[in-house]
């Protein structure tokens, strides 16, 4: 089978620090399957101006936005990343945000139509992730080379600027099937859009093994706590101190803050008010052994943050069998049965989180490791090559 993957955010040597690696987990695991896939990045370049501000202030930038900012533009590249053949395509974006011109578009779907031929790869199946301007190079691209297209819908597609809302069915046309990061983004794009295409929810996996090398958990006594995460205002990082204050007061407990971001003095603020700030720890940012080794250390997991495209890091707790704890209406509701292999709150409510806190207190030990091992069996069946075949088999399920 050979797979186009257009993608607006793509790894490489140079982008490891600024993007998502969500698609080439997809990607790599077709290369391993034996399938031949191809990857166009569309990459965006904002304005130069724009480039050195950020330069100028990328520290103070990066703690506001709990992640690292570009402070230059991605030049046009041809590599291979772990098997899979990717061309990087650069255009200028000239206003942050703002929808490519039809000239854009018109260079970009040349560029691949070029490179396509020069491969000598006519693709049975076109995928793309994020919606400008991947979904309307797809639909050039497939005037010359007739495939099957996926249109795969992120969180930022609903709610950014550049909404679906403002294009109605334009979006679908020439998709002939629509994966959902999510069931809470499903929801939100069937409000806005009208669809009869095939659709799938289009889940990310945890490592193959990752579950395996997870050892069993002690919840005699439940009171090792972790977030990870970026420590910004939509991650409600600080209903969590607060939530925790409340229930154990001068208990002991502990809770691990895992990641970096503008709220960190808040919630400092936070739990010295509360008189627990000797029992909450702050890591920074940690590479990924590190943090599943903090998983391991603890027994609960908490975020419940809002606008959650899907949430790797909650699979990941559940792997490593910690209590999970997730947002309702997110994007991990429905993995998540509440009170079966994790818990679900809605998103900030300090009150509900520390009533669910007290719940978990209040359950046998027992009742605590079912959950845990009902957490760990659904990360097992959500690994990388089980969603990347599971992906695969949505495509090409039949028209409606």
């Amino acid at each position: 089978m050979k797979i186009l993957v257009l993608s607006a955010i793509y790894p490489a040597a140079d982008t490891l620090l600024t993007g998502t690696s969500v698609v080439h987990y997809f990607t790599r695991e077709w290369v391993k399957m034996g399938h031949e896939v191809r990857v166009a990045h569309l990459a965006a370049n904002p304005p130069e101006l724009y480039l050195k501000v950020a330069k100028r202030f990328s520290t103070a930038v990066s703690f506001c936005m709990g992640a690292n900012v570009r402070t230059r533009s991605y030049p046009g590249l041809e590599y291979e990343l772990e098997g899979v053949r990717v061309l990087r395509l650069p255009y200028r974006r000239l206003i942050p945000r703002s929808l490519p011109s039809t000239r854009t578009i018109a260079e970009l779907v040349e560029g691949i139509v070029d490179y396509l031929k020069r491969e000598g790869f006519a693709p049975d199946y076109i995928m793309a992730h994020w919606l400008d301007p991947c979904v309307r190079v797809m639909q050039g691209v497939r005037e010359v080379f007739p495939a099957r297209c996926t249109y795969v819908v992120h969180g930022v597609d609903v709610f950014g600027p550049s909404s679906i809302r403002k294009k109605g069915q334009s979006v679908l046309k020439g998709v002939d099937v629509v994966g959902f990061r999510s069931e809470a983004i499903r929801r939100h794009f069937e409000n806005k859009v009208r669809t009869d295409r095939p659709s799938f929810i289009c889940y990310s996996g945890v490592p193959d093994g990752y579950v395996d090398s997870a050892g069993d958990k002690s919840f005699d006594r439940v009171s090792r706590f972790v977030y990870v995460g970026t420590l910004i205002e939509r991650k409600h990082s600080v209903s969590l101190v607060r939530a925790l204050g409340k229930v154990f007061g001068a208990e002991d407990f502990s809770l691990t803050y895992v990641g970096t971001g503008y709220q960190l003095p808040s919630i400092r603020r936070e739990a010295k008010r509360a008189g627990i700030l000797d029992r909450v720890f702050f890591t920074g940012w940690l590479p990924r052994d590190e943090v599943v080794q903090a998983l391991d250390e603890s027994q609960v997991f908490v975020m419940i943050s809002s606008r959650e495209t899907f949430g790797m890091v909650y699979l990941e707790a559940m792997a490593r069998g910690c209590i999970t704890v997730a947002s309702r209406d997110e994007g991990f509701d429905g993995i998540i049965t509440d009170g079966e292999n994790g818990f679900l709150c809605k998103a900030g409510d300090t009150d509900e989180l520390a009533g669910i806190i007290r719940r978990i207190r209040n359950m046998t030990p027992e009742e605590l490791s079912s959950i845990s091992r009902n957490a760990r069996r659904t990360a097992a069946g959500m690994t990388e090559r089980l969603a990347a075949c599971h992906y695969l088999q949505a495509v090409q399920q039949p028209d409606k």
